[in-house]
């Protein structure tokens, strides 16, 4: 508990302002005009699975068009197209969703993935054709022509322009892939991919940690009746003002990350680690004496914890 009672003695993260809002001016001309449902149903979105029987079993790719698009009624002025894919074979559900509102120029294109039996899943990921080549926002938040095969993580700025279209992909996602093509490029949606959630497990167990033990990369992952994926995606005619979430404080172009394992931790290095000396009974520096946050592991047993 010392350990415990040490981390809770001073706000290290305390005054920390919200990550702000990046504006990326662009040229006055540009507009975004109201986009019909046509440019939505142009990008052709078809989803991509692979789901298998067992951990160890092959590779089962399968691509799921969505059947014709019905619209639901709505007394607003706004237009709904929905439809459904249902393969009991695999176990999926999947609902696709395009929604323009009465007030908004820019139509959502909404994909729900529900799992309905238990299976072992590599990818599944929503394909999109773009009209023409692609330009992308960089770490740096500066536009980028996609000239390679591009890769947006999850916590960068997902915000795809082709084309007329600007595309901005919601965060929750693990990803976005853009292949160019000559005319067309293709954007890939990764709403469930492996790739992104490394895991590696032992071949066996053993009494003693230090015992030579061979490790296995696992290109799947469990997924259970119920679970889900989601992705939605804002599609805009025209190019306007652009909105991307800054990665860093205050508009800062790094970070300082500190991270420390459980391993060989005593209160006693822990204390001089966090307020500068092990018998400090107020931060005098260190982590606390700075202002610097870390992340931070503890055992849950042992002597001096």
């Amino acid at each position: 508990m010392a350990l415990l009672a040490l981390l809770a003695s001073g706000d290290a993260g305390a005054g920390t302002p919200p990550t702000p809002l990046a504006a990326l001016p662009e040229a006055p001309s540009r507009t975004t005009r109201p986009t019909p449902v046509a440019a939505v149903l142009a990008l052709a979105p078809r989803l991509i699975v692979d789901l298998r029987a067992d951990e160890a079993g092959p590779a089962r790719p399968a691509t799921l068009v969505p059947p014709a698009w019905r619209q639901a009624a709505r007394s607003d002025g706004g237009i709904t197209l929905e439809s459904e894919l249902d393969d009991p074979a695999l176990g999926l559900h999947a609902r696709l969703r395009i929604e323009r509102d009465p007030a908004d120029a820019a139509a959502t294109l909404t994909v729900d993935v529900e799992h309905r039996q238990a299976h072992w899943a590599h990818r599944v990921v929503l394909d999109l054709d773009l009209p023409g080549p692609a330009t992308v926002l960089d770490r740096a938040l500066q536009k980028r022509p996609v000239t390679a095969i591009a890769f947006l993580d999850r916590f960068a700025a997902k915000e795809l322009r082709a084309g007329d279209l600007t595309l901005l992909v919601d965060d929750g996602i693990d990803g976005v892939v853009i292949t160019p093509g000559a005319t067309r490029s293709t954007a890939r949606v990764e709403l469930f991919a492996v790739e992104e959630r490394p895991f590696s497990h032992n071949t066996r167990c053993t009494l003693a940690w230090r015992t030579p033990n061979g490790r296995i990369d696992s290109q799947v992952r469990l997924r259970l009746p119920g679970d889900r994926d989601h992705a939605r995606i804002q599609v805009a005619l025209g190019t306007g003002p652009a909105l991307a979430k800054a990665r860093y404080p205050d508009g800062r172009s790094a970070a300082l990350v500190i991270s420390d394992h459980a391993d060989q931790t005593s209160p006693t290095t822990l204390a001089a680690l966090a307020r500068g000396r092990s018998n400090a009974a107020k931060p005098e520096g260190g982590l606390l004496g700075h202002r610097l946050t870390i992340t931070k592991s503890l055992f849950f047993h042992g002597d001096d914890r």
